[in-house]
């Protein structure tokens, strides 16, 4: 990941996944859910130029902070014939690395 690109993810949880949030083992109605689809965007960004002399040592390389979206379809009931409603969330994000090996079992 670099400062400047986006980095898109899709999720998708099954209706029958395990850790769907409409299942529920206590409730007999609860048996299924529906399908949840999840698409994030990540765009890391650089300090403001004003705000350079204050960034932190490590910036962009052990720490990269920016922009987080996600729209996530499936939580809300479609208002007609494709028409799916997507629930929009944003914020921030700060990714801090906390190991300098590249792979895991290294």
């Amino acid at each position: 990941m670099e400062i400047g690109a986006l980095v898109r993810g899709d999720l998708f949880l099954g209706a029958a996944h395990p850790s769907n949030p409409y299942r529920h083992k206590y409730h007999p109605d609860h048996e299924s859910g529906f399908d949840v689809h999840r698409k994030i965007l990540l765009e890391p960004i650089p300090p403001d130029a004003g705000e350079v002399l204050q960034t932190p040592a490590g910036y962009g390389v052990d720490r990269i902070s920016g922009r987080y979206s996600e729209e996530i379809f499936g939580l809300h009931k479609p208002l007609g014939p494709a028409q799916d409603l997507g629930l929009r969330v944003e914020g921030t994000f700060t990714l801090n690395r906390i190991s300098l090996i590249g792979r895991i079992n290294e």
